[in-house]
């Protein structure tokens, strides 16, 4: 809730004047001239001294009915961009708590954007992400308009779920705790490094019923049931069992990582031991019984 009548805060959310619009309500183009003086003279070498923290921007056209044409070194900790067309985002923005429900995004190329526990739940994404952090963020039924990447971001403990649109990569990009599902509609690509001896940390990751190509470097450290949907009598794609190891199947990998690897939550594990009815494929039934014996 925004209130504009507390103390020292009815000048600034009517003026813009004093480098703090914390608490102003400007959804729906309200008070627009205070917003306007406010991203005209941000000084953009001190995050500190641009405070637009807990303010509501919800339902703002930035890109038609403004002349602000980009945010840049703000801190918008708290802030409320739902339903919003946002402007282009340059760099070292703090989106910390944000929530941009239902948003048109344009993505953050430049770097240094914070996005921990920021809420992306029904937005369009149309732009990329480089060097961002996005922790513990959530994107469910988020449209991801072209391929888009993540890149170089530390996603830890971010959640995607039930996703539209044309898929995304994660590209040298930190997956621990993550979570992937339900979003078989998507394709998503996890690229790693190309040295093999830096895997993509997916500690922990759930990745479950969504449509994934993995790295042909390694990654391997969490549940690995993404894309496993019972298919006839096996569990194949993008996985297979080939001589009692779980095999990476994407198309151009030559020396594909695998169960017995260093890098495997899999490692030493027998997978014929498995399938413990013997007709050369793990079910969906029998994969669950081994994955809740390890964990």
């Amino acid at each position: 809730m925004f209130f504009n009548f507390a103390f020292g805060q009815y000048d600034r959310c009517n003026t813009g004047e004093t480098g703090s619009i914390e608490g102003c309500d400007f959804s729906n183009g309200k008070n627009a001239e205070a917003l306007h003086y406010f991203f005209n003279t941000i000084d953009s070498g001190n995050i500190n001294e641009n405070n637009a923290r807990n303010a509501n921007f919800s339902g703002i056209n930035f890109l038609e009915d403004t002349y602000i044409s980009e945010f840049n070194t703000t801190d918008f900790t708290g802030s409320d961009f739902s339903g919003t067309n946002l402007p282009y985002i340059g760099g070292n923005n703090n989106f910390t708590d944000a929530d941009f429900s239902g948003a048109i995004f344009y993505g953050d190329d430049e770097g240094g954007g914070i996005y921990s526990n920021a809420t992306f739940d029904g937005a369009t994404i149309k732009g990329d992400f480089r060097d961002a952090t996005i922790t513990n963020a959530t994107f469910a039924s988020t449209n991801f308009y072209g391929a888009r990447n993540f890149n170089n971001c530390n996603m830890q403990g971010s959640t995607f779920r039930d996703l539209r649109g044309d898929g995304f990569r994660f590209e040298y990009s930190f997956l621990e705790n993550i979570t992937i599902e339900d979003s078989r509609e998507v394709e998503i690509t996890i690229i790693g490094h190309p040295d093999p001896d830096e895997p993509i940390n997916m500690h922990e990751a759930k990745l479950i019923n969504a449509n994934i190509q993995f790295p042909k470097h390694g990654i391997f450290d969490g549940i690995v049931s993404s894309d496993l949907v019972e298919k006839e009598c096996c569990l194949q794609e993008p996985w297979v069992i080939r001589n009692g190891v779980l095999l990476n199947t994407l198309w151009d990998v030559e020396n594909p990582a695998d169960s017995t690897g260093m890098y495997s939550s899999f490692n030493g594990h027998d997978f014929y031991s498995v399938d413990s009815d013997g007709d050369g494929c793990i079910s969906w039934g029998e994969f669950h019984i081994f994955l809740n014996s390890v964990r």
